[in-house]
C-alpha cells in the first residue's frame, strides 16, 4: 500500500514539474550583438583524390639508413617464413 502512495506522490511531483516547465519557458529574444556565423566556413568539400607527392623526396630511397632497414626487414621476413620440413 505504501508503494502505491509513493508512486502516486512521485507522479504528482513529476506532473507539477512538467506543468511548471511549460509555464516558464523563456521567450525567444533576437540578439543583434552576436556576430553572424558563415554557414560555408566549415562546409565539407570532399576527400582529396590523391595524396600530394613531394618531388624532392622521391629519389632518396638509396640512403644508408633505408638500405639497413630494408635488409633488417628482409631478415625478419625470412625468419618468419615457414620451413618446408615443418609441415
Amino acid at each position: 500500500m505504501i508503494t502505491v502512495i509513493f508512486i502516486f506522490i512521485g507522479l504528482m511531483v513529476c506532473g507539477g514539474l512538467v506543468l511548471r516547465h511549460q509555464l516558464r519557458i523563456a521567450p525567444l529574444v533576437k540578439n543583434n550583438k552576436t556576430p553572424r556565423r558563415n554557414p560555408h566556413r566549415f562546409a565539407f568539400v570532399g576527400l582529396p583524390r590523391k595524396l600530394p607527392i613531394d618531388p624532392a623526396r622521391v629519389g632518396r630511397s638509396n640512403a644508408p639508413e633505408t638500405r639497413r632497414l630494408m635488409k633488417r626487414l628482409q631478415r625478419e621476413e625470412a625468419r618468419q617464413r615457414p620451413q618446408e620440413a615443418r609441415n
